[in-house]
């Protein structure tokens, strides 16, 4: 039923009643369907909750499925900070003739290959061995709420999904990334380092077939401008010569960059061409590459104008840098596209403010935490949002697995939701080093498992008792603090 002017102009303001039935009810709904929910939803599901995970998308694995390498699983030392349901994943991709053993990578601490195709599968099979019930092809358009007490805050009882159909839900999960439900919700949030609005650059992914591999190998190590930290390698005692690419088959090559300024002077690339460097990947696949460079600036990704107008504009891009890729890059010069990602890569929109928000100095000294749930090891990665490349001095690494308390999963001032994975409480510096495949799988695990737990007593999240749920997580796999893990680099 339509109520206001019978023809609208720009402008006028229009109310618009609909009815929303209240139809199904579970213990958890998951939010959200790339790594993190997978994560949350399986353990919830495997812990006996009943769980509907909803998704936009027609697939589940987000990044890890549409291309990108599993970065962070080990420190630049060699620590390994990835257990529990990420480290199963990976290791039954590995049993699938899917992924490799973790390697060891000077610049961005150790990597996963991974074969995105069947990251889709494996999720699809997990999902189902859980009984998670799955909606693909379906968005959360708003959410259920009820009041707590009388200084306002809320409690969120259920989602609204497609407009009319509700879902009761003892307990609602924000994997996201966008931190959409939270945000519906009146979660207080922040975009930006100091809440600037000023955002990490989007990238597109798309892939290439027909590659030289050996001889973009052999150009990479001759030619010696891979950006590494030797000055922090040599302090810290760590030879590069026993990293990628220096000693493994598979690499992540981001160098290159006098190669993209003679195209900028030469006019292949444009003049304000915000990638600095050539990043690309070798895949299990011989002789295909993943190529990261098709880069935006200025997007706003939880604004459905932003992230479309991102999707034309790298989506565009891409002729011109297969005949780049082709034309300038060793190795390419016979090299196809194959395929692009189905959606824009995106680093950092909204982060929720929690209980305990992550701070850099959380991340490089480790601090421990009594409600710590897991851990991380990737380094304080954040790429300039005007463009260019990052500085040498602004590429911290933690030299131990750092760790992640349950507050931060843990929204101000709302009750019955947990944020997870890219949208969960840090600075944007902290941020930088969490945002990665494996330190958002292990935040869903610990919010499915504190979801499902929540259920079976019918208590709120900010309720559960810190040592339930670290028991739980322990009985899991999950290593905890830094002092558990070892340097293995197959899972």
């Amino acid at each position: 039923m339509h109520l206001g002017v019978d023809n609208p102009e720009i402008g006028d303001e229009i109310e618009k009643r609909s009815i929303v039935r209240v139809a199904e009810a579970f213990d958890v709904v998951v939010a959200g369907g790339g790594v993190t929910g997978l994560a949350a939803a399986v353990a919830a599901g495997r812990l006996g909750a009943s769980v509907l995970l909803v998704e936009r998308k027609n697939f589940v694995g987000g990044n890890a499925a549409m291309g990108l390498q599993v970065l962070g699983t080990h420190t630049i030392t060699g620590k390994r900070a990835t257990a529990g349901i990420p480290g199963e994943f990976l290791r039954r991709l590995k049993q699938a003739g899917a992924a490799t053993d973790a390697i060891l990578d000077a610049r961005v601490c150790a990597f996963v290959a991974v074969e995105p195709a069947w990251v889709k599968v494996l999720a699809g099979e997990m999902l189902r061995e859980a009984g998670v019930r799955v909606l693909l092809h379906s968005g959360i358009t708003d959410v259920l709420t009820s009041p707590v007490d009388a200084d306002g805050a809320t409690a969120v009882n259920g989602v609204v999904v497609n407009g009319t159909h509700g879902v009761r839900s003892k307990v609602v999960i924000d994997t996201t990334g966008d931190g959409a439900v939270a945000a519906m919700a009146g979660a207080p949030f922040e975009l930006g380092a100091d809440n600037s609005g000023k955002l990490q650059p989007a990238t597109l992914i798309f892939r290439m077939g027909n590659v030289d591999v050996c001889s973009g190998r052999a150009a990479l190590l001759e030619r010696g401008h891979q950006i590494v930290h030797d000055d922090f390698l040599e302090s810290i005692g760590i030879d590069k010569r026993d990293y990628a690419p220096w000693a493994a088959e598979f690499f992540n090559a981001n160098a290159f960059r006098r190669e993209v300024q003679e195209a900028i002077a030469a006019g292949d690339l444009p003049a304000d061409f915000p990638q600095q460097r050539v990043i690309w990947s070798n895949l299990l696949v011989p002789n295909e590459a993943m190529v990261l460079m098709a880069k935006v600036l200025g997007v706003d990704a939880s604004r459905t104008e932003d992230l479309s107008a991102a999707e034309s504009q790298t989506l565009a891009m891409v002729p011109t840098l297969v005949a780049f890729m082709r034309k300038y890059v060793p190795g390419f010069a016979a090299a196809h596209l194959i395929d692009v990602a189905p959606q824009v890569g995106v680093r950092e929109t909204r982060r929720i403010l929690g209980e305990h928000v992550l701070t850099e100095d959380d991340v490089l000294v480790g601090h421990s935490f009594s409600d710590s749930i897991g851990l991380g090891g990737y380094y304080l990665d954040v790429p300039p949002p005007q463009g260019g490349d990052k500085r040498l001095d602004s590429m911290r690494y933690p030299l131990e697995p750092y760790e992640m308390p349950y507050r931060m999963l843990l929204p101000r001032d709302i009750g019955g939701l947990l944020v997870a994975g890219r949208c969960s409480s840090a600075t944007a510096q902290a941020f930088g080093a969490i945002r990665v495949i494996p330190s958002c799988m292990v935040q869903g695990e610990a919010a499915g498992t504190a979801a499902a737990l929540c259920a079976r007593v019918e208590i709120a999240p900010g309720e559960l008792a810190i040592e339930s749920l670290q028991r739980t997580l322990r009985d899991q796999g999950v290593y905890l603090h830094a002092g558990e893990v070892d340097e293995q680099l197959s899972f």
